[in-house]
């Protein structure tokens, strides 16, 4: 059966058309994935997928990347939570809350999570980040100890690489290893906006802390 992404153009523009814009990137997904030389044409999936997160509310991509964690969780990737845990709508609603959070610290623009999203589409996301992602959702709703758990289940994960310590490619801020996102810069620099990077061993500890600091505040 023919596999190509010219296969796929009417049932995603049909999507499109009914604004189901993560049925339409699950297709895309699913079109690449099926494709025997993905490297030739992962360009052209590429500018695909992210015309369609472009289009994509926050609410959406929220949506998406919870239904990512959760098929992550099915699948023994990551562990279940074990300490606290919400209701899927919850899980939606809190990650939403972080990805508004996110680019309220920095710029208008929603693209760093656009971003990130049209890579996931494509390349499945590491185990460190799965966890870190869901431990921003957790922060926001409300579970710390489940928080500390999944920052701690990161951490473990961000070893080395050829005696090397966490880092991502210049070329590739969103990649599996860390995210990046544009905030104000110092006032007075000659360019108002500045990429910062956040490497996911840093981050883990950032989340760690939070949790333990929040969990010992509203202890009774």
């Amino acid at each position: 059966m023919e596999t190509s992404l010219r296969c796929f153009t009417n049932h995603i523009s049909a999507l499109r058309g009914l604004k189901q814009l993560n049925r339409a990137l699950e297709a895309y997904s699913t079109s690449y994935f099926l494709t025997k030389d993905t490297s030739r044409s992962y360009d052209e999936y590429k500018a695909a997928v992210t015309d369609i997160t472009r289009l994509m509310t926050r609410e959406q991509l929220a949506e998406y990347i919870v239904s990512v964690l959760n098929d992550y969780e099915l699948k023994g990737l990551i562990q279940p939570p074990r300490e606290q845990n919400v209701s899927d709508n919850e899980k939606r609603e809190a990650m939403f809350c972080h990805i508004r959070e996110w680019h309220r610290e920095g710029h208008k623009s929603q693209r760093d999570y656009c971003t990130f999203v049209a890579k996931l589409a494509l390349k499945p996301m590491s185990t460190k980040l799965a966890y870190l992602q869901r431990a921003c959702m957790y922060k926001e709703a409300l579970c710390f100890k489940q928080v500390v758990m999944d920052a701690q289940a990161a951490i473990k994960q961000c070893g080395s690489k050829n005696g090397t310590t966490d880092s991502i490619s210049s070329g590739d801020e969103h990649s599996e290893d860390g995210m990046a996102k544009t905030i104000l810069a110092n006032p007075g620099t000659p360019n108002p906006f500045e990429k910062r990077t956040f490497l996911p061993r840093a981050w883990g500890w950032f989340l760690q802390g939070l949790g333990f600091k929040v969990s010992r505040n509203t202890m009774f």
